[in-house]
């Protein structure tokens, strides 16, 4: 079992999917994944885009950076608080070949 704000929950799955439909081309493909353990559940969301760099990968969490506008960094931010409010993390990362972003939401299971 999980515990979470559906409004809340709601917002940051639009958030991840409109910034993913928003900078990936036309041919956008995204894939969901679920991933369960003895202390969480993981949803990921990757895209078929650029992915994203570096230094977003490092500071997008961040309150106040602006750097890559291609991940939309302040709602990466939003979504950062809206899941330590449910006690979970969010964690960015690009595939093997660095093209595609996963944004993976952890949520802990009670």
């Amino acid at each position: 079992m999980i515990l979470i704000n559906q409004k809340l929950l709601e917002r940051v799955l639009d958030n991840i999917v409109s910034n993913a439909v928003q900078y990936v081309s036309k041919e956008a493909e995204l894939e969901l994944d679920f991933k369960t353990d003895k202390d969480y559940l993981g949803v990921s969301i990757a895209d078929n885009g650029p992915g994203v760099t570096k230094s977003a990968l490092k500071h997008a969490l961040e309150q106040f950076y602006q750097g890559d506008q291609s991940c939309q960094a302040g709602n990466k931010y939003i979504i950062a608080q809206i899941m330590k409010q449910h006690h979970g993390e969010v964690l960015l990362s690009n595939h093997s070949n660095d093209l595609g972003a996963i944004v993976t939401l952890k949520f802990p299971i009670c």
